[in-house]
């Protein structure tokens, strides 16, 4: 939609260890970048490794319901950077 704000996610993947890169975040960042769109690297960022690994469901791929809400946290201030701010006068 014209003049709405627009971010793209990539894909989110769960690692013990933080990985540098995945070829489909990769995919998805450089079409953003072809787009001029702000990407969000949920890989490149770790949001899912270490102690925040518990966030992801017994299937090994899926946030769990605590997981989405957590990402929810993390996507929020993305979001926040992106929208136009409202002057006093509004």
């Amino acid at each position: 939609m014209q003049g709405c704000p627009t971010r793209v996610s990539g894909p989110i993947y769960s690692f013990r260890r933080p990985i540098g890169s995945h070829p489909i975040d990769e995919a998805v960042s450089a079409a953003a970048e072809k787009l001029s769109l702000p990407y969000l690297s949920a890989v490149r960022r770790g949001w899912f490794t270490g102690s925040a690994h518990r966030f992801i469901g017994s299937d090994g791929v899926h946030p769990t319901n605590a997981g989405h809400a957590y990402l929810a946290k993390r996507i929020r201030p993305e979001l926040s950077r992106l929208l136009p701010t409202k002057s006093r006068d509004d």
